[in-house]
């Protein structure tokens, strides 16, 4: 029955992101700059400065009239947050084998791309690289990219200091650690698997070297609409809806602590 459970889940988001999403009809609003004021005093409660941002540009125009949703989107960051993080995830160098720092495209979505243009730094992981802008910059570059899910990488980062998630326009619930909690738990459905990668500095500097890259053994997709659900009913997330948009808070201690908890009981609770 559980196998039953993960393969319909599977089948459902697959689907769902696939053939539903792209034909969403979206209800146009009216620009007010009310609604900027709101978000910005909305991500003043969480009280974090560090910021990992997830953004859904299309639900941003249409919800808040925005003719340049990105603007928009960066503009009320840089006054909410020190720091601003965002994925650049590559999961194609797994069968290129190369990370440009500086010109391998971020496959994590629009939001991120044009982020990337304008970022500080972008972090040397060439799976799971990051990038960044404000205050602590230069001290997340530091970090070890060779494996993210150990101490010293971005994610034990995330777990380990007052770092706050932040969705603006997704439509799923999005957050920094999920993943990293899968290896930290040790999840009977993934296995670490070195991989050697050419790696290509901002300097231009290439390094051949093993990076550590998370497989899965058996195909699965997020239960995100339960995660979100039960991150709810648990008071951990705080959730602002403005028109047809949703902006989310998400704390990464708490959450991944509530998770892994979760996870102990249940190690296939984050896929069924």
């Amino acid at each position: 029955m559980r196998i039953i459970r993960r393969y319909y889940n599977y089948l459902r988001y697959g689907i769902r992101n696939k053939y539903l999403r792209p034909n969403i009809k979206y209800k146009l609003h009216a620009y007010n700059k009310d609604y900027s004021d709101r978000i910005c005093s909305f991500f003043q409660t969480c009280n974090l400065n560090i910021a990992v941002v997830f953004s859904g540009l299309k639900q941003v125009r249409y919800s808040l009239g925005a003719e340049d949703p990105y603007s928009h989107v960066d503009t009320i960051l840089n006054n909410s947050f020190e720091t601003v993080i965002v994925p650049t995830f590559t999961p194609a160098v797994l069968y290129t084998g190369v990370f440009d720092v500086s010109a391998t495209e971020s496959e994590s979505g629009t939001f991120s791309q044009l982020f990337l243009k304008s970022a500080e730094g972008r972090t040397l992981s060439p799976f799971k690289s990051f990038a960044l802008k404000g205050l602590m910059t230069p001290e997340l570059l530091s970090l070890h990219t060779f494996n993210d899910y150990i101490a010293g990488g971005m994610f034990h980062f995330f777990n380990s200091n007052d770092v706050v998630s932040v969705n603006v326009g997704t439509m799923d619930i999005r957050f920094g650690t999920i993943h990293y909690l899968e290896s930290m738990c040790n999840l009977p459905y993934i296995r670490h698997r070195d991989v050697r990668i050419r790696v290509i500095d901002s300097n231009g500097i290439s390094r051949s070297s093993e990076y550590c890259h998370l497989d899965y053994k058996i195909r699965v997709k997020f239960s995100r609409d339960k995660i979100e659900r039960d991150l709810h009913r648990a008071g951990i997330i705080k959730v602002l809806i403005i028109n047809d948009m949703i902006v989310r808070i998400i704390p990464e201690i708490d959450c991944s602590d509530y998770l892994i908890k979760r996870l102990k009981a249940d190690p296939y609770y984050l896929v069924d």
